[in-house]
């Protein structure tokens, strides 16, 4: 089942009880996290962005039943941002679309 096909789409509801303790750890390790990235330098942020925006395509798309393959996915995600880490692999039609959506989704969140 699609979570879109879930009966309660889009109205979910939660027990902030039982989600309070995980969800403030995963708060405080993505706070740990981007003080880490502060760290790096540029070029090095900018590999991890591409790095960590190819893994979300490629298990965004899994999770469709869509199998993508990571080096055509960070080829085409680093054209569509022009970074120099494009290189000259082909990428099909599917890849391009799933990372154009990726992009189209963040770049316009409502």
């Amino acid at each position: 089942m699609y979570i879109y096909e879930h009966n309660r789409w889009p109205a979910f509801t939660w027990d902030l009880e039982k989600i309070f303790i995980p969800f403030s750890n995963a708060i405080h390790l993505h706070g740990t996290l981007l003080g880490l990235m502060e760290t790096l330098t540029a070029e090095a942020q900018a590999e991890s962005d591409l790095l960590i925006q190819t893994e979300s395509i490629v298990a965004s798309s899994a999770i469709e039943g869509e199998v993508l393959d990571r080096k055509t996915v960070r080829s085409s995600l680093a054209r569509h941002l022009s970074r120099p880490q494009a290189g000259d692999l082909a990428v099909d039609h599917r890849t391009e679309q799933a990372v154009a959506m990726a992009l189209e989704a963040t770049a316009h969140l409502d």
